[in-house]
């Protein structure tokens, strides 16, 4: 008896092991929307990517998010932002070599690291790419903020508007699409610096005092002035 009762034991046990999504991780939620901008030139001479990113409404709390990174990128912050825009970045995140890993207990979650570019005289080229295995994006939009001292800006995809902001600058924003884990969403931009200055130092608006209050500031929309925790 004492056999049967152990044998009836081990088959219970092996059901639940190997049902087709029992012991495994269930895959990650769609991010309902990503926004990335690029600002070559703006406070050093390096692209600055920005990436705003929302969770689904509903989602679980906190929420485990693996965010592209590329080889090369120099990461500046990993934050949550609160429902009312202010950004503090007291997460826990950890790098990885191709992605920063972060915990956030907020919805909506930002990411901003500096990359190279490529360089030919006062010619400049920046290349980036969104490629995330794992991850689906229901909708993703892009914009680049044309240096301050860029005569012209040339985008591949084409942009579907240029917009003039109040901080003086023109921010050229693609297309919105959705892209599918293990799809990559890749941008091109070239552009002239002459004199090869940086944007900050045209600006007319000067950088506010963001205090020292434990990593916490505002969020800004990207077409605004948006200074973030990059002082």
């Amino acid at each position: 008896m004492k056999k049967r009762s152990s044998l009836w034991v081990f088959l219970v046990l092996a059901l639940f092991i190997f049902l087709p999504g029992t012991a495994e991780a269930q895959s990650p939620a769609p991010l309902d929307s990503v926004t990335i901008d690029l600002w070559p030139d703006f406070d050093q001479p390096e692209l600055l990517v920005l990436i705003t990113g929302n969770l689904p409404a509903g989602t679980a709390l906190p929420a485990t998010v693996d965010v592209p990174l590329p080889d090369n990128a120099d990461l500046l912050v990993a934050a949550r932002v609160t429902p009312d825009g202010n950004m503090i970045d007291d997460i826990v995140y950890t790098q990885n070599a191709n992605s920063v890993t972060l915990t956030t207990t907020e919805l909506t979650f930002r990411v901003e690291y500096y990359m190279p570019y490529t360089e030919d005289g006062n010619a400049r080229t920046i290349e980036f790419a969104w490629l995330a295995p794992n991850l689906d994006v229901n909708q993703l939009s892009l914009q680049v903020q044309q240096p301050a001292y860029a005569d012209f800006l040339t985008v591949t995809p084409s942009a579907i508007a240029v917009n003039d902001s109040n901080d003086g600058l023109k921010y050229h924003r693609l297309a919105p699409a959705p892209v599918p884990a293990g799809e990559s969403y890749a941008v091109t931009a070239s552009y002239v610096l002459d004199p090869e200055l940086l944007s900050i130092d045209g600006l007319s608006n000067a950088v506010p005092d963001l205090g020292t209050n434990g990593g916490t500031t505002t969020a800004q929309p990207a077409s605004d002035t948006n200074w973030l925790l990059i002082a």
